[in-house]
């Protein structure tokens, strides 16, 4: 980390922010999914069903709602780095009208009714 004169931190760019945002999240992801591989030694009862209900459905629920952090963390990190809503629509296969309604910046009169997608409205670091 580079100092200052003045003695304080220099600040990292956005872009490298949300960089190790989206590192961050794909490691949660990454451990999440690993911890579904193994099968327990008492998971199963000896016929092969479940003895917990529902625990790995809700495990999976769990490594589905990381990777859903994981997306809207690289979202904002192309949006940090200079792409545009065209590219991130192009690569999310959706429309840019919508991507830009997620967007913390006041919106021109085109967009005032625009509902923004689900995955790109929870606040991140970048955008509280």
């Amino acid at each position: 980390m580079a100092e200052s004169d003045a003695g304080g931190t220099a600040p990292y760019p956005d872009a490298a922010r949300a960089r190790l945002v989206t590192s961050y999240e794909a490691c949660e992801l990454a451990d999440l999914a690993r911890a579904a591989v193994p099968i327990g030694e008492h998971e199963l009862h000896p016929d092969g069903t479940t003895r917990t209900p529902g625990a790995v459905l809700a495990h999976a629920a769990r490594v589905l709602a990381a990777a859903q952090r994981f997306l809207e963390a690289a979202a904002v990190f192309e949006r940090a780095g200079g792409a545009d809503w065209q590219l991130i629509g192009a690569v999310l296969d959706m429309s840019p009208t919508p991507l830009r309604c997620a967007s913390p910046r006041p919106r021109p009169p085109s967009e005032k009714n625009c509902t923004p997608p689900r995955a790109l409205t929870r606040a991140t670091p970048l955008t509280k």
